[in-house]
């Protein structure tokens, strides 16, 4: 009989769980949480929008006060991403309270934030400025301390299956390219032949999903990721591990277009995203030539 997997018993489990679920936790957050106009951009603006929706969502101030599988448990993630990006440090697990927080980097000599108990008294108190003030004391922190800066960009480390797709990707792409026969320069120009070959290689949704179409599919999305990310300095390649099958909507392909496919995400004020496969099957199902073409100039700006 399999056994049933068990919860993280110690606080380093626990915080070991919780940083490795925080990619599909943000993604359930921008996929299914906030509308489309939300600025993803982990910025004080982006968190005045979130403290609106919250206060939205429990006006009479009663919001649980545990996040887990919730829309607290996706913005505690990206209330901690947003200070993390600020002022430096990582997660830690706060054995007092049994909940996430955010260590700022020691330089700043900030005490340790819980982002729970931070959205949960902006919902209590009902202001609407609880989060950007705790913003506003980490950049008055900052400025306590000229010359410092983040001892590094905070980026979601890349998982290692995208990391093994994006090599094998990239070696396989000169076989790619000669059996596609065109010249594929990566730029803007070459999207119109791109989308001709996928309409005339994969005319049904059904034949993106053939397994001997597996390569040319996979190349058609490496490619149009590309010519994005080589044309937008803020854009790059993500991935959300999954589970098929599974009734999370975390690990779920069948419920989160963001997990189980390569997709290109950017750190700009307009948070533009896309998952590649899908601008490949509404090229060919729309059949109006340009799609793809349009589809660049609105990522890029």
């Amino acid at each position: 009989m399999q056994e049933e997997p068990t919860e993280p018993d110690t606080p380093d489990e626990r915080l070991e769980t919780w940083c490795a679920e925080l990619d599909p936790v943000l993604a359930r957050l921008r996929a299914f949480e906030l509308p489309a106009d939300f600025p993803f951009d982990y910025s004080a603006a982006s968190l005045a929008r979130l403290e609106e929706i919250a206060l939205d969502r429990f006006p009479r101030g009663a919001a649980p006060a545990t996040p887990a599988g919730s829309f607290l448990e996706s913005a505690t993630a990206y209330i901690g991403e947003t200070l993390l990006r600020a002022g430096g440090g990582g997660w830690d697990w706060d054995n007092e309270t049994d909940l996430p927080v955010v260590r700022l980097d020691d330089a700043l000599e900030l005490p340790p934030i819980s982002p729970l108990r931070l959205l949960t008294g902006a919902v209590g108190r009902q202001t609407g400025t609880k989060l950007t003030e705790a913003y506003a004391q980490v950049a008055a922190a900052i400025d306590r301390h000229p010359g410092w800066t983040p001892p590094k960009e905070l980026e979601p480390a890349m998982l290692p299956w995208l990391e093994r797709w994006l090599t094998e990707r990239e070696r396989a792409f000169p076989a790619w390219a000669g059996d596609a026969g065109e010249s594929w320069d990566f730029s803007p120009g070459s999207l119109e032949a791109l989308e001709a070959l996928v309409r005339q290689r994969l005319p049904t949704e059904e034949a993106f999903e053939e397994p001997a179409n597996r390569d040319f599919v996979d190349g058609a999305v490496w490619y149009f990721g590309e010519v994005v990310r080589r044309h937008k300095p803020a854009a790059r390649w993500q991935y959300n591990r999954a589970e098929p099958g599974s009734s999370d909507v975390r690990l779920s392909p069948e419920l989160n277009p963001w997990v189980g496919r390569p997709f290109i995400e950017q750190s700009t004020p307009d948070g533009n995203a896309t998952v590649p496969i899908f601008d490949l099957q509404f090229a060919v199902a729309e059949g109006t030539p340009g799609y793809l073409t349009e589809r660049l100039e609105t990522l890029i700006g």
